[in-house]
């Protein structure tokens, strides 16, 4: 029988598939058990340690799961890793880690491969271009993506990366077309997504298969309301939100620094959701600078509540310097409110003048300004707020839907077929 009319059977590759890790994790959770919802022939191969979150979420759908173990190898990088600086774990012990991983899932695709007859392997996760992959001589056609990167930090805050980070990546970029030719995966992938063009400059030098332009992030609009949006029109205290990790790239000592410039006319209030190693000195600058009483830190939060604070808030604020993504901020236009962020990266290709305000990163000072101008002008301009929440909703529909993405990779899994 001819495969476009058959119902495929897909192999999902990760290291981590999970709602609640944050980051690309839920990327493939996503085509995972969206495909077995639609009755595809869907499996799942992701490290063990995801295991206690997908038996929550996806509990009839375990016995699809192959599950990589963690190996004391595994146990004893991560115990290095916490002793370095974040950005350079990531490329060191967890780059090191994550080859092993992919040492389990190349054997355990061969072995799902030969037990449910699979059709196409599809890797959705590690999202970084450079990243090798060792998916390939599997017999089926390997999709790998989407992926996006390549972003550097901008020349103004070009300061936050230290000498040794600094060098250390331009080792592992001279190094990462070597490592792609050693590790082959993405030279004989049939097909490799990226987000933007700028991810696809940022791919390995040698690549045969076809490059589609393929956006990572999406959003599923059931958890969205359009009836529980319309209650927050019911509140009077205008509330900004901040939603992500507390780590320098992200910034949030500027945006307090921001806020803190509202004066005492501004009827407002900051919520900073997530956690990270830079909250404590987060909560000593608030209240240095007397705001304490303005600024709320909420720690973590599910993803299944945090629609509930959006709902209760105006305007998402996302200073981050160093976005290759920003799930975040299509969450935020799923609920309608506008959004503030920086004109680089991820939120450059998701917000428009429609839909939020982009600041450009300039010199902290000029920047600390411009982010406290953008917040009274949505402050005083409720129209403009709801007109940018709506536009940014309509914006989500027609272009994040995770449902339409799902219905664009069926038509790529045919077409490799």
């Amino acid at each position: 029988m001819n495969k476009t009319i058959e119902k495929l059977k897909i192999l999902i590759v990760c290291e981590h598939s999970s709602d609640t890790f944050g980051g690309e994790a839920v990327l493939p959770l996503h085509y995972f058990k969206r495909l077995n919802a639609r009755s595809e022939d869907a499996w799942l191969i992701t490290h063990v340690r995801t295991k206690a979150s997908l038996e929550k979420s996806i509990p009839d759908l375990i016995n699809r799961i192959y599950f990589i173990p963690d190996t004391w190898l595994h146990v004893t990088l991560h115990k290095l890793g916490k002793l370095l600086p974040h950005r350079i774990a990531l490329i060191s012990t967890s780059a090191i880690s994550h080859m092993i991983t992919q040492g389990y899932q190349f054997f355990l695709a061969r072995k799902a491969i030969k037990e449910h007859d699979i059709d196409v392997v599809h890797e959705p996760a590690p999202v970084s271009p450079k990243q090798p992959s060792i998916l390939f001589g599997l017999g089926v056609p390997v999709i790998i993506g989407p992926m996006n990167g390549g972003v550097n930090f901008p020349n103004s805050f070009s300061f936050m990366q230290g000498k040794v980070e600094k060098y250390l990546y331009i080792v592992v970029r001279a190094l990462s077309n070597l490592l792609n030719v050693v590790i082959p995966g993405k030279f004989f992938a049939k097909v490799l997504l990226v987000a933007n063009e700028r991810t696809r400059r940022a791919l390995p030098r040698f690549t045969k298969g076809k490059i589609i332009e393929f956006v990572e992030n999406g959003v599923d609009l059931s958890l969205w309301k359009p009836a529980m949006i319309n209650k927050k029109l019911e509140k009077s205290q205008f509330t900004l939100i901040f939603l992500g990790r507390l780590i320098d790239l992200k910034c949030v000592d500027l945006l307090i620094k921001a806020f803190s410039q509202l004066n005492e006319e501004y009827d407002a209030k900051l919520l900073i959701v997530g956690e990270g190693k830079e909250r404590n000195s987060l909560e000593i600058l608030s209240r240095e600078l007397g705001i304490e009483q303005k600024v709320e830190f909420l720690g973590w939060v599910s993803q299944q509540d945090c629609p509930k604070l959006l709902y209760k808030s105006d305007v998402l604020v996302l200073p981050s310097v160093r976005e290759c993504g920003g799930a975040v901020v299509l969450e935020a236009m799923a609920a309608e409110l506008p959004v503030i962020a920086v004109n680089w990266g991820g939120p450059a290709d998701y917000i428009t003048p429609e839909t939020g305000i982009l600041i450009e990163p300039e010199q902290k000072d000029v920047f600390i300004d411009k982010l406290s101008e953008a917040m009274q002008l949505l402050f005083n301009d409720k129209d403009k707020r709801l007109l940018m929440g709506k536009a940014g909703r309509l914006r989500v529909e027609e272009e994040f839907d995770w449902d339409k993405k799902i219905d664009n990779i069926m038509k790529i899994y045919r077409d490799v077929l």
